[in-house]
């Protein structure tokens, strides 16, 4: 996939999260939010490039070991125009270009790699990662045809009543073709109650010129969490370390008690090792083969 271009947008402060702190520098097992979500894309063999406004340099000093470029945008002025900011590297790109947003640490790689396979294959101008809710509340819903594929993503607002019975809503995880998401967004405009310039309105423009625009269900809804306050936050910790904790199982770590024991991503332990419960292992801890720690251990 090494003709892949990622745009990451990360401009927002999140002031949901009532922080002195831009949101993706919150840190989810040990690790910032924004790192979480540009090592999922590292296993796409992806060329990165991340939008940044607020605190824009102390986003930069913290991902300073990763291989990634950043731009700017100086005004909030919506979704669109944050890809906008991009746009010079999209235009050299020839191929697939990934938007996804910096506060979706949850989401795999191999759910990405999925994606941008059924994008090639059926020959799609625009994917759009969907996934299936029982209360869709607050999401864009996907408005289909009958060959399955979107005609519109049409806001909780501006939703009519059945269009809210929908179920199947918007992830915010798009894969574009390179020259039609330039063209796209050089042609919507921000007519609408926020004044912004909205990516959802590339669909439109890219349906409307006789382009194929598809999704891409996910299997496991929980991946598409959006972290946009201090709840979200400890949902997405939640299931982050249970994945550390249950990849320490298969490689022959005992965890006496996973859903007690907090161990951080970058943490190593070697097999035949037991950690008892009420066990806080942090940052870069490496542990030898049989060992044993806890309980109520830092």
């Amino acid at each position: 996939m090494g003709d892949l271009l990622t745009v990451v947008l990360a401009a927002g402060k999140g002031t949901r999260m009532k922080s002195d702190k831009t949101k993706v520098l919150h840190k989810i097992a040990g690790k910032e939010m924004l790192k979480h979500v540009v090592e999922i894309v590292e296993g796409l063999n992806s060329k990165i490039v991340s939008v940044i406004g607020y605190q824009a340099e102390m986003v930069k000093q913290n991902l300073k070991d990763y291989d990634l470029e950043f731009v700017k945008q100086e005004k909030q002025l919506g979704t669109a125009h944050a890809v906008m900011q991009a746009k010079e590297e999209i235009k050299k790109h020839d191929g697939p270009v990934l938007v996804l947003y910096g506060d979706t640490p949850v989401l795999k790689t191999s759910t990405l790699k999925k994606m941008i396979k059924k994008h090639k294959k059926d020959n799609a101008a625009l994917s759009v990662l969907t996934a299936e809710l029982d209360d869709p509340t607050d999401y864009g819903r996907i408005v289909k045809d009958d060959k399955n594929e979107i005609r519109k993503i049409v806001e909780e607002d501006d939703a009519t009543v059945n269009e809210k019975q929908i179920k199947e809503i918007n992830s915010g995880v798009y894969c574009f073709d390179s020259e039609l998401l330039v063209e796209a967004l050089e042609n919507i405009d921000r007519d609408n109650a926020q004044n912004e310039y909205y990516l959802t309105d590339t669909v439109d423009y890219i349906n409307n010129n006789g382009y194929k625009v598809i999704p891409v269900m996910i299997n496991d809804n929980r991946e598409i969490i959006g972290v946009n306050d201090r709840k979200g936050l400890a949902e997405a910790e939640k299931i982050i370390r249970k994945r550390v904790n249950e990849k320490l199982m298969e490689s022959g770590v005992t965890i006496i008690d996973p859903s007690t024991t907090y161990i951080d991503k970058e943490v190593e332990i070697g097999k035949d090792s037991i950690i008892y419960p009420f066990t806080y292992i942090e940052k870069n801890t490496i542990i030898g083969k049989n060992t044993t720690i806890g309980p109520n251990s830092r």
